[in-house]
């Protein structure tokens, strides 16, 4: 709803979530290599503090 749409209304409104929606990391590295991400990793990816794949916080996650 709009702020204009919310002014007008007679009663207060509520809003309430009725689903939630996923967001998956996905990577393509050669060889069978496994990320462990971990939750500050992940936070500064969507951040944009990890940029590169030679960051050190990634290589540290590494397992082969």
């Amino acid at each position: 709803m709009s702020e204009a749409d919310l002014k007008e209304a007679s009663a207060p409104i509520l809003h309430i979530p009725t689903c939630a929606g996923a967001v998956v990391l996905t990577y393509n590295l050669p060889g069978s290599l496994q990320l462990k991400f971990t939750p500050d990793v992940i936070g500064d990816l969507f951040l944009g503090k990890i940029g590169k794949w030679n960051d050190r916080r990634l290589s540290d996650i590494i397992r082969e």
